[in-house]
């Protein structure tokens, strides 16, 4: 896809990476990330939110979107450190949306809450965190049809991942409350499994670009491979219960 205009840039409330906000030869607006996000960065997040897409939890359409040179030239001069690569990882826009509240948790079912848990835990993402007064959890919801989308899967793959990072995940209580059991194991399995049939897929869309940059591109694309595998050693499991 052909990103036709850059239209703005999300302040630091709205991420640290700060996306551009583009609009796409689809008509559609697209929360964009580049450079900005580095090769692992861009690469884990192609993977994971194709990835939790095909688990089957509710992500917006992403894109691999191409800016051309000449409208990169025109934009802000502040930004272009940010695009130094043509191809950007998009995120379809979702508004009108809030950022997830403590509020909020109640009506996102339960079943949904464990997935997210699941999921993260099995890509090694912990980056959804929400306290008494605030947080990061990288999930919207939409009040209109009350409904949660999951966003954001940059920091997933984390080399340091630990299970126990995952004690202060936004949907933790969702897990405690209702255990890992052998039907649920045989369940997640399959679905893992369904998500593993496509990843060579999504790894094939990857842009020459972000491989031929870093050099340590073929380890990292290594390791996810490894790190999703994981499912079928006995101490997976194991890292879901306390």
């Amino acid at each position: 896809m052909f990103i036709d205009e850059v239209t703005s840039r999300c302040d630091f409330s709205r991420g640290v990476l700060q996306p551009f906000i583009c609009r796409l030869n689809d008509s559609e607006y697209y929360f964009a990330k580049g450079s900005n996000s580095g090769v692992r960065g861009l690469i884990s997040e192609w993977i994971a939110a194709n990835m939790a897409h095909a688990f089957g939890l509710p992500t917006p359409p992403c894109a691999i979107a191409y800016l051309d040179p000449t409208l990169k030239s025109i934009l802000d001069p502040a930004w272009q450190a940010d695009l130094e690569f043509e191809h950007l990882f998009a995120s379809r826009s979702v508004m009108p949306c809030e950022t997830v509240t403590i509020t909020d948790l109640a009506a996102i079912p339960t079943t949904l809450q464990r997935d997210v848990f699941v999921f993260d835990y099995w890509v090694q993402n912990e980056d959804r965190h929400l306290g008494e007064t605030a947080g990061n959890v990288n999930l919207l919801f939409q009040p209109h049809s009350q409904s949660l989308q999951v966003i954001d899967f940059n920091l997933a793959f984390a080399d340091d991942f630990n299970p126990s990072d995952m004690n202060t995940h936004v949907f933790r209580n969702a897990l405690a409350n209702k255990p890992i059991d052998l039907d649920d194991q045989s369940n997640y399995g399959a679905r893992f499994e369904k998500c593993i049939a496509e990843l060579e897929v999504f790894i094939s869309a990857i842009p020459d670009e972000w491989i031929e940059y870093s050099p340590s591109s073929s380890a990292i694309l290594q390791r996810i491979r490894e790190q999703l595998s994981r499912y079928r050693r006995d101490d997976f499991w194991g890292g879901l219960t306390w």
